[in-house]
């Protein structure tokens, strides 16, 4: 399989460490990995592991990344693009829109959505909601935990969606 991986850039986070956890058994698998930033800074660029190409959409922003990430889609036609963090969540469900539905997108949820919102305002809430009325079209929503599932199937995502909600721990 080609397998996509993308993330706004290598900042230590947890959802960084994971996709490189991920990378890295994709690639011990013989899978064909790449992983997609938007910039490629941040402490965890040195730990990609071998075999993992690495491509630099050379944005500023989410909303700049997403005409490059579409033509980058066109260009190696993964078999998936895995997304985590809302703001590539929003921009690889966008290059799916733009592509007519022609790409596999699975996202990875790693907070309480009803939470962020309740705490969050002005432009941030605005993209999480975003990010909320999109994620329907997602073909895979990973959760980490049984607490962000149920709030997703509660509170975010029609019921029609629910069967395409999966939990794996980190």
């Amino acid at each position: 399989m080609k397998i996509a991986l993308f993330l706004p850039q290598m900042t230590g986070g947890g959802a960084e460490r994971v996709m490189l956890d991920l990378a890295k058994g994709f690639t011990d698998r013989g899978h064909i990995v790449e992983l997609i930033l938007l910039r490629t800074d941040g402490e965890w660029m040195e730990h990609i592991p071998d075999g993992c190409e690495v491509f630099d959409l050379n944005a500023r922003r989410v909303r700049f990344a997403i005409r490059p990430l579409v033509f980058r889609m066109i260009r190696t036609r993964p078999d998936v693009l895995l997304a985590a963090l809302p703001r590539s969540v929003s921009a690889a469900l966008a290059t799916k829109v733009l592509l007519g539905g022609r790409l596999r997108v699975v996202i990875q949820i790693v907070g309480v959505l009803s939470e962020e919102l309740a705490h969050y305002r002005s432009y941030r809430n605005w993209g999480l909601k975003v990010n909320r009325a999109m994620m329907p079209l997602a073909d895979r929503i990973v959760t980490v935990s049984d607490g962000v599932t149920d709030d997703m199937k509660q509170y975010h995502l029609p019921r029609w969606v629910h069967h395409r909600v999966k939990r794996i721990y980190n």
